[in-house]
């Protein structure tokens, strides 16, 4: 009788236990990027330069959202001209993701996504202007050291980990295979009495695995 009654309280301890580190319906769950092997000053960041985030909308599935932002600009005189320049990107993926199985403190998860993104950028020199390229970091008028700014949309499956180190705090990784289809943006060049606007049709497609290049870490709340 005694066997019994401990080994019902040690399922119930059991069960309590992984209750305290499961996500539940209505949480929200937010993670940046997780490196303990940098050696620099950038061990947490966001991934990416995104903010990411989850919504339970029951005790096994939840919504997701990456959102992504990057922007630099630089400038510079060159033979008594002014140089200016700027590029940047800006992405949203939306996703669904089953926590089909805890075990302890280890929650294992599936889903898939939809993504676009988008780049932009342009450069000045003088009197004369460059719209819709994104420009490399040794750019100048007239070399060919540019991509053409592109939309791109992608198409993702994934499976991951979360291990929860703490009540609400956990690391994790996560990898998957990814579909993606890359348009190149048309772009313009305005000249001191003229403007030469180009249309680019090029395209391309491709799918390949993927994974995250670092862990992240995530707060429940």
């Amino acid at each position: 009788m005694k066997r019994i009654i401990l080994s019902a309280l040690v399922a119930v301890f059991s069960l309590c236990a992984n209750a305290q580190y499961e996500a539940e319906e209505g949480d929200i769950a937010v993670e940046v990027g997780f490196n303990p092997f940098s050696n620099s000053f950038n061990t947490i960041k966001l991934n990416g330069g995104s903010i990411n985030a989850r919504y339970f909308f029951s005790d096994k599935n939840a919504a997701r959202v990456n959102l992504g932002f990057g922007y630099s600009s630089s400038s510079d005189k060159i033979e008594k001209k002014d140089v200016s320049k700027y590029s940047g990107s800006f992405s949203i993926d939306l996703g669904i993701e089953n926590h089909f199985a805890s075990v302890g403190r280890l929650d294992l998860y599936a889903g898939g996504q939809l993504g676009i993104e988008t780049t932009f950028g342009g450069a000045k020199l003088g009197d004369t202007e460059i719209s819709g390229v994104c420009l490399g970091t040794g750019w100048t008028m007239g070399d060919s050291n540019y991509d053409n700014c592109s939309t791109i949309f992608s198409l993702s499956a994934f499976t991951g980990a979360n291990f929860f180190i703490y009540k609400k705090l956990y690391v994790g990784a996560e990898f998957g295979l990814s579909f993606t289809r890359r348009a190149t943006k048309d772009y313009e060049v305005k000249y001191e009495n003229k403007t030469e606007k180009h249309e680019t049709n090029w395209s391309n497609s491709s799918i390949g695995f993927y994974s995250e290049p670092a862990l992240h870490l995530g707060w429940v709340f």
